[in-house]
């Protein structure tokens, strides 16, 4: 069973902070991350369970890219995979929530 992947309209403003701010440095590699980003993230319609709850309680995993964190959510009832955020290691995680 593959899941559909939907992003969040943060998880695509997520992308769309991170491909300006790479660019500003080099165009190839912005188009790089941000497609190792999304590959890899695109793969979660295969395996969703793969990463691990962020907490015990919560819906949210995590899938690690390079220096980024892609925070997702998996609904079974529809088969979709909701990306919420991508965040680089280096940010404050309180600002995430």
């Amino acid at each position: 069973m593959q899941h559909k992947i939907n992003w969040s309209d943060d998880a695509s403003t997520d992308l769309d902070e991170i491909r300006a701010y790479l660019e500003d440095f080099s165009r190839q590699t912005a188009n790089r991350i941000l497609s190792r980003i999304i590959a890899q993230a695109n793969r979660l319609a295969v395996f969703p369970y793969r990463c691990p709850l962020i907490i015990d309680d919560s819906p949210m995993r995590r899938l690690v890219v390079d220096d980024y964190s892609v925070f997702y959510v998996i609904f079974e009832a529809s088969e979709t995979v909701e990306v919420l955020r991508v965040w680089h290691h280096s940010r404050d995680i309180g600002q995430l929530m």
